[in-house]
């Protein structure tokens, strides 16, 4: 996958064809990674008002990092852009600059061109924005698939008994063996995305039961070119918080295929219960510290 290389007001940054080709608004543009200075001018022009703060946009979440969505290019041609900002003033993301790391913006670009590549859903990647100054926040710009719901609240209604009753169209075996094939894939192409939760992955289109399928997402953690061990695909499936038996059978043979191995089956049951009992003792735990802090 090729992109556009350009600086926008202290930023370097790697902008999709398809992006480049809606902010140029012309009908053909030069192959990647150069473009005409004309069209170029526009598409610089495009992103500063991407990143402005002073653009009217619609705020989805504001911590830990901001996301907002903001519309690019003519009426007609336009698509929304999801723009997730990372904090350049902590001190991670400042000693990853110092010494010349990825920034997590970029680890997002870089994991999503290689999932897509394997043939995974994920918003398609359209921007990345890295700041020349340190402390400046970097950016990740994907396809904003509006209208999408979180794994998170099928699975919760699921676990509960009433899927069926609050989420009809949707078929929970068929959305879990489908995730489970998507980590299956993830792991076959040395892919480790080290935060597989039901909140990272969508449900799109969500008005078309039919072609309804999951997204993955939120993917700056992903670590690329690894051998994935039996612990770590462990690890990996034992995170997504399915509780019922006969949904974790459909998850692992979404996975592993007809014959799951008896040896994995154990370890995962194991792990899963103690990460979410952890998991749980967290929670707990921290709300008990507020109501001693704040009693």
């Amino acid at each position: 996958m090729h992109s556009y290389s350009l600086r926008v007001e202290g930023y370097r940054c790697e902008v999709s064809p398809s992006l480049a080709h809606v902010l140029a608004g012309a009908a053909e543009l030069a192959p990647p990674p150069t473009l005409p200075r004309e069209p170029e001018d526009r598409v610089r022009r495009g992103i500063a008002r991407l990143l402005d703060r002073a653009t009217p946009v619609d705020e989805i979440r504001l911590t830990p990092n901001r996301i907002y969505v903001a519309p690019c290019g003519e009426v007609g041609a336009a698509i929304e852009v999801s723009v997730k900002e990372f904090s350049g003033r902590t001190m991670r993301a400042r000693w990853n600059q110092w010494i010349r790391q990825a920034s997590r913006a970029e680890r997002n670009w870089r994991a999503a061109r290689a999932v897509m590549q394997c043939g995974i859903r994920t918003p398609e990647p359209l921007l990345l924005a890295n700041p020349s100054r340190v402390s400046d926040p970097s950016y990740y710009g994907c396809r904003y698939l509006r209208g999408a719901l979180e794994a998170r609240q099928v699975i919760k209604a699921a676990n509960a008994g009433r899927a069926g009753a609050e989420f009809p169209q949707v078929s929970v075996e068929r959305i879990l063996a489908e995730m489970g094939d998507i980590v299956r894939t993830l792991h076959g192409a040395g892919l480790w995305h080290r935060d597989l939760t039901s909140g990272n992955f969508l449900l799109w289109p969500w008005n078309d039961p039919a072609n309804l399928s999951p997204f993955l997402i939120d993917l700056d953690r992903t670590r690329i070119g690894r051998t994935i061990t039996r612990v770590t695909r462990i690890r990996e499936l034992g995170r997504l918080p399915v509780f019922r038996r006969e949904h974790q059978d459909v998850y692992l043979h979404g996975y592993y295929g007809d014959r799951v191995p008896r040896l994995d089956a154990l370890l995962y049951r194991i792990h899963h219960r103690l990460y979410h009992l952890r998991a749980r003792l967290r929670v707990q735990g921290g709300k008990a510290i507020r109501r001693w802090l704040y009693a």
